[in-house]
């Protein structure tokens, strides 16, 4: 359909948005910039679970990285980043632990919690994709990004498909397209 679509496996868990993870992005985005092809297309970040929390973690940290940045898309993100480190949400503790080299109950490194990294992306068209009954991302959670990220955001439910590969197949693809497109 005439998109340039780069990807990056930024490690999932093993990362959760931690300066790997943002430097990775930083290094697609750059590309996409700049060497794709001559495309001067607008970019859209996609990020899943762990890759969420990193690219709203890069995006959210520089106006230079949002100049041109045509939209988010989000799917089952790790938002509360702190929350799910201290709760130790679906038993993310230990992987985020080693993500940021903290040990529980110290404190994870200023900036890295994604819902703290938002105010540069208020007014970037973002949608949010969530399964009700998914332990990273409690819907509450979901309730609190909306209102983040302004009124340019939505969510929308994949139903009861917890934090998972059919969560992600649930989306619907032709939606999301045209939901770019326009």
């Amino acid at each position: 359909a005439g998109y340039v679509v780069a990807a990056s496996d930024i490690g999932g868990l093993s990362t959760v948005g931690d300066t790997a993870a943002q430097t990775a992005i930083g290094e697609l985005d750059t590309w996409a910039k700049g060497d794709a092809g001559g495309s001067t297309a607008d970019r859209v970040g996609l990020g899943i679970s762990g890759g969420a929390a990193g690219l709203v973690n890069y995006f959210g940290k520089s106006p230079g990285h949002v100049a041109d940045l045509a939209a988010l898309v989000l799917v089952l993100p790790l938002w509360a980043l702190d929350d799910a480190y201290q709760g130790d949400w679906g038993g993310t503790r230990s992987a985020i632990e080693t993500a940021w080299s903290v040990t529980y109950p110290a404190a994870l490194p200023a900036g890295a919690d994604p819902s703290d990294n938002t105010t540069l992306l208020d007014g970037i068209p973002t949608r949010v994709y969530y399964a009700s009954d998914d332990p990273i991302t409690p819907s509450g959670t979901v309730t609190a990004m909306v209102a983040a990220f302004g009124a340019n955001c939505t969510s929308h439910n994949l139903g009861a498909l917890g934090h998972t590969d059919a969560a992600i197949a649930a989306i619907d693809k032709a939606d999301l397209v045209a939901w770019l497109q326009a």
